[in-house]
């Protein structure tokens, strides 16, 4: 499986990181390295738990709302 990583330079000189395809999944580090090994880190614990959390099959429920039915 092939991700997106984002690193960016911010203020101060710190670099930050995040995946866009998995919300919430950011890093950071002193240098550019440090910011690419956490962000390694933080990918690889993000979709491990996600095995945890959802059950291995899903169902799905189909549900009709009457015309006018607002979210």
């Amino acid at each position: 499986m092939n991700l997106v990583v984002r690193i960016v330079r911010c203020f101060g000189g710190y670099y930050r990181a995040w995946c866009p395809a998995l919300p919430g999944c950011i890093a950071h580090g002193r240098t550019r390295e440090e910011a690419s090994e956490a962000i390694r880190l933080a990918v690889n614990a993000y979709l491990a738990n996600l095995e945890t959390i959802l059950p291995k099959q899903l169902e799905a429920e189909l549900v009709t709302h009457p015309i006018g039915w607002a979210a």
